[in-house]
């Protein structure tokens, strides 16, 4: 599985080196050109911060090649009808997008650790993963889950009609908590028959 990486905004590079080195397990991964948030993404203010719509990071990012595309800012995202969330997905698409603006309160080892569970957990929704009902993580689920998860989502993304994107709110402390098992278990299971993940058109 090839993945491209595409910043937008100006941040730490070490967010990127890090993504990119622990992601490689997954399979090839290419940086694209950082470039500043653009003017289509729709905003508003809340609480003094200027927030950008996490869904329109997937469109602004739609250009990009590769198997899955990852946008990477530091703007603060929300999704309609929630306060922010740290990333969103398309279920089973192409397309997954991560902020780093609420991670680096408690150090540069933290902004990295977070930044990577974050891209893990959203990139689990591109391969069709949900939200685990009882500890609201995706991806980042306990380590005995997530090769079975990954494994049926792989068995059955073929067949798969597209669903809904998903927003993954939640807090720094709950980010924390969830144990995600190395980016590798992803392209081992892409290797056993999931290579093909992209979404089916509605018939």
């Amino acid at each position: 599985m090839n993945l491209t990486i595409k910043p937008f905004g100006s941040f730490d590079p070490r967010v990127l080196e890090t993504l990119s080195e622990e992601l490689n397990r997954m399979g090839p991964v290419a940086l694209s050109a950082r470039v500043p948030i653009p003017e289509s993404i729709a905003h508003r203010k809340r609480d003094g911060r200027i927030q950008y719509l996490a869904s329109d990071f997937e469109r602004a990012s739609a250009g990009e090649k590769g198997d899955r595309v990852l946008a990477v800012t530091d703007a603060d995202l929300f999704e309609r009808g929630l306060n922010f969330v740290f990333g969103h997905a398309t279920i089973r698409d192409r397309f997954a997008v991560i902020s780093i603006a609420r991670f680096g309160d408690d150090g540069p080892e933290k902004l990295l650790e977070r930044s990577v569970k974050t891209a893990i957990h959203e990139l689990g929704h591109t391969l069709g993963l949900y939200h685990d009902d009882a500890n609201r993580t995706a991806s980042c689920i306990s380590r005995n889950d997530w090769t079975t998860r990954i494994e049926r989502a792989a068995s059955s993304a073929r067949n798969a009609r597209r669903r809904p994107s998903s927003p993954w709110p939640g807090s720094e402390r709950e980010l924390d908590r969830t144990s995600c098992r190395p980016a590798q278990a992803i392209g081992a299971q892409l290797a056993n028959g999931g290579r093909d993940m992209r979404r089916r058109e509605s018939e």
